[in-house]
């Protein structure tokens, strides 16, 4: 095998004549207590942001790795191991997220089936564990230091995408479980109660989920027949996906139900859409005039399946729309109904829509540099994120 060159520093290379940009890790450590999605947070003992409370994390040593900076910052800042999944989400590194100087952070996402004895250490006053729907309602319980009420919101959707798609759901329920313990972890990452029937139904019949153990855990106080016990395939892809119950509305229904008769709760758990509203200007004239969104390609692209089964399947009544229109502007509508098939319309493209009530046509200057970054990346029908990305799409419509 031929060996690779060694890598040389170009002669007269000067370090010091480029800006210095630091690297910091933050890990979203998710764990279920009490039927409820918990996040641990610990209270900052140092400037900036004294006494605010934040996600633990920590600058990198020179001599270790992302993984092992973050494994590090969560042991010295809470006493925590979170070895058993953890893994990156993405990375922030908006100039002015950090006021000591440029910091870019690595943001991680840790699962947990219990988080055990909580000891703060290093720059950390206090730690604890607090309910994510508390940081990302619309009257958060506390305000979170830095840009980590987005990390933390990132981190929730990633997750919510994985229990949809992997086995992840297993991190948070150990070794072996039974579905009455899984089905929590569902329940409480979705924010909905689910059939017990159904769910036994879909997980025994998605291949590479769980497997039976031959045994069973012992009846609680209140009797009954005892719950069968499971265990993992291991880290795997789920065929089919699971997906949360979508309200089964009618389309007058849909179309009454408008922003003014959610409740904000709901408004905020949102998820938040970028859309693409094909290249002509006119077509965007013609699907904002009609209050309408159809899934259409890029150019003389087709439309994938896993953008078509996000229009189909993905998007629910109050869900938001970001699209890109003419002129340098961004759309923002809300999605009004489910799909409704118009057979005689004239162009192909729009004989399958969801109704939008579109709201406004803002300059894309004026979003969050990370949504608009979200907003111009490759793909056509995608999810930004949710929770605290539908609050601040909110807050772009007020007067």
């Amino acid at each position: 095998m031929a060996r690779k060159p060694a890598l040389r520093i170009p002669e007269g290379y000067d370090p010091a004549a480029f800006p210095p940009v630091a690297v910091t890790v933050d890990v979203v450590v998710l764990t279920v207590l009490d039927r409820r999605l918990h996040v641990l947070l610990v209270e900052r003992g140092a400037e900036p942001s004294l006494g605010a409370w934040a996600l633990p994390g920590g600058f990198i040593h020179p001599d270790e790795t992302l993984d092992e900076a973050a494994q590090r910052e969560l042991r010295e800042e809470t006493g925590v191991d979170a070895s058993a999944h953890l893994e990156q989400v993405r990375a922030y590194g908006d100039p002015g997220r950090d006021p000591r100087m440029r910091v870019v952070t690595v943001a991680y996402l840790a699962v947990l089936p219990e988080v055990g004895r909580i000891d703060a250490g290093t720059d950390a006053a206090r730690a604890e564990l607090c309910p994510v729907d508390e940081l990302l309602g619309p009257t958060p319980s506390r305000r979170l230091a830095f840009d980590h009420e987005a990390i933390l919101s990132d981190a929730v959707v990633h997750a919510h995408e994985k229990l949809s798609s992997t086995s992840l759901a297993t991190a948070f329920v150990g070794p072996e479980f039974t579905l009455g313990d899984l089905r929590e972890v569902y329940e409480a990452a979705w924010g909905v109660e689910l059939d017990p029937g159904n769910f036994r139904r879909k997980v025994l019949s998605t291949q590479n989920f769980v497997v039976a153990t031959g045994r069973y855990a012992t009846p609680g106080p209140e009797g009954g027949k005892p719950a069968e016990i499971y265990r993992s395939f291991g880290r795997a892809r789920l065929h089919p996906p699971l997906q949360p119950p979508i309200p089964d509305l009618g389309i007058a229904t849909a179309l009454s139900q408008t922003v003014a008769s959610s409740t904000d709760l709901q408004r905020d758990r949102a998820t938040v859409w970028r859309c693409w509203l094909g290249d002509d200007a006119a077509f965007h004239r013609s699907l904002i005039e009609k209050g309408v969104l159809a899934p259409v390609a890029r150019g003389n692209e087709s439309i994938t399946d896993e953008e078509w089964n996000a229009f189909v399947a993905g998007m629910q009544v109050g869900d938001y729309v970001l699209a890109p229109i003419a002129r340098d502007k961004v759309a923002i509508g809300e999605i009004a109904s489910a799909i409704r098939e118009r057979p005689r319309a004239p162009d192909r493209r729009l004989q399958k829509v969801r109704d939008v009530l579109w709201h406004a046509e803002l300059p894309r200057a004026q979003l969050p540099n990370d949504l608009r970054d979200r907003l111009e990346a490759p793909g056509a029908v995608t999810p930004i994120r949710v929770t605290a990305a539908a609050r601040r799409v909110r807050r772009l419509l007020e007067p």
